[in-house]
């Protein structure tokens, strides 16, 4: 608005910073963000549904008769092939869920998905990638001691996986390895988290992810440790503020743990206790050496002047 003054129209003085401060700010609104949890298990669904297509397409016979349809969904669902197109068919659907859900918020989609270039030295990326892999190794340990309920879906994917062969191998590590570390990350790290930390900051934001990112795993040891190292990837996220050095330590991880299982490597060599003790005394450093200057910075928040 401008004011009159002596006949002339003069531009009213820009806001004080105490007045800009008492302005009401918009609350991020989080309801975007759980719709799109619950269709990334709409996704896993329409995984299995195209594992039955597949079937449906491969096998002419399972069109007769709904009975011969049921042999051949049974007989397709138990192929170790039915994993990889599965996962195929969910790792695509999550990028799509993510860029899509992206194109909507009223924030750019570079800065919805943390797509920016990582803050920091590369030394991080490295202790994060050591960190992650320590915790597998932990809990590999912790399954050999016998304190993790037995999950019969990784017992399924262990044994599928290891009886795979030939250019099925490789289908395996870049759907079940390397996919999953940029489409889940996408989603998760880069849309939920972010959709997160607009509204409650980085500490919860990482934490509900991370939460989400478990129970959306669907079984209950493999969810806990995809919950604990999305906390982690969650953290480095908010550290270097970006994504990429979680796409990194997570396809990392799920490559090297895919190469293990195609190889029916199930157990760790060793002493389990010394290595269970070993790797989480590595999990606990690298986290802190990832969190530390965050918490600074939150205290330096914290204590400066308002």
């Amino acid at each position: 608005m401008a004011s009159e003054q002596n006949g002339l129209s003069l531009p009213e003085p820009p806001p004080s910073p105490q007045a800009a401060l008492l302005r009401p700010r918009l609350r991020e609104p989080v309801w975007p963000i759980f719709l799109v949890v619950v269709l990334s298990l709409v996704v896993q669904v329409m995984g299995l549904g195209l594992i039955g297509l597949v079937a449906v397409l491969r096998y002419p016979e399972a069109r007769e008769s709904a009975d011969a349809l049921r042999i051949v969904l049974t007989q397709a669902t138990d192929e170790p092939q039915a994993i990889l197109i599965g996962a195929s068919g969910v790792m695509m659907g999550f990028g799509l869920l993510a860029f899509f859900a992206a194109s909507l918020s009223r924030h750019p989609i570079r800065e919805t998905l943390r797509l920016a270039k990582p803050a920091g030295d590369a030394g991080v990326i490295v202790l994060a990638i050591v960190g992650v892999l320590s915790l597998q190794i932990a809990f590999i340990a912790a399954d050999d001691l016998g304190w993790l309920p037995e999950s019969s879906v990784l017992r399924e994917l262990s044994g599928k996986l290891g009886s795979l062969s030939g250019p099925e191998k490789l289908w395996a590590i870049l759907v079940i390895g390397i996919a999953p570390g940029i489409f889940e990350e996408l989603l998760f790290r880069g849309y939920i988290q972010t959709g997160f930390r607009r509204r409650w900051g980085p500490w919860l934001a990482s934490f509900l992810a991370a939460v989400l990112f478990g129970i959306c795993h669907l079984d209950f040891t493999q969810g806990m440790f995809a919950a604990l190292m999305g906390w982690y990837l969650g953290l480095l996220t908010e550290r270097t503020n970006s994504l990429w050095p979680a796409v990194l330590c997570h396809a990392t991880n799920n490559t090297i743990a895919t190469v293990l299982a195609l190889g029916n490597e199930h157990t760790m060599p060793g002493r389990p206790e010394l290595v269970f003790g070993f790797a989480t005394l590595i999990v606990v450093v690298t986290t802190w050496s990832i969190i530390a200057p965050m918490l600074v910075v939150r205290q330096r928040d914290e204590t400066s002047p308002k």
